[in-house]
């Protein structure tokens, strides 16, 4: 957990920067894909010590601020009246996700082996990829002038602390 946690305070920057000057569902897709890699190279073979904490440093880097990166996107086209009801079904998606995530994953890991943990998010991670690259094929980029900025956000923090 502290891996996960330091990469995503050394790695939460370059996508979050990019975001601000590149199309936010390349970011993201680009983001999601690398975090998968790094989810399923764990499974590859046995890690232990510095490799696995490597791994799992980029794993957290980079798959912690996904969730900031689209509420960004998503921002980007609403309206100002539009945010507080589309912040509302975000957080009600993310806290759906949030139980059924480990659920549907203890299932798995206890009938595969705990190293389903990580085949899982590699497979969810490369189907967000596939989902923001199909995303970018029906609809045209907002325009970098158009876009607000993007402010790193914590995934499950309460609004009073963000």
């Amino acid at each position: 957990m502290t891996a996960a946690v330091v990469g995503c305070v050394l790695l939460q920057f370059p996508p979050s920067m990019s975001s601000d000057r590149f199309d936010r569902r390349r970011v993201i897709f680009v983001t999601t894909l690398v975090a998968g890699a790094a989810a399923f190279a764990i499974t590859l073979e046995p890690s232990t010590g510095w490799k696995l904490y490597a791994l799992v440093g980029v794993f957290g880097g980079l798959s912690l601020p996904l969730y900031s990166l689209c509420i960004a996107h998503a921002n980007d086209f609403l309206e100002p009246e539009q945010m507080v009801g589309a912040s509302g079904g975000l957080v009600l998606a993310s806290g759906i996700g949030a139980v059924m995530g480990p659920l549907s994953v203890s299932v798995a890991m206890s009938q595969f082996g705990p190293d389903e943990l990580f085949h899982s998010l590699a497979v969810i991670h490369g189907l967000l990829g596939v989902f923001a690259l199909y995303r970018m094929f029906r609809r045209q980029a907002k325009p970098l002038s158009e876009q607000g900025p993007h402010m790193p956000t914590a995934a499950h923090a309460s609004q009073v602390a963000v």
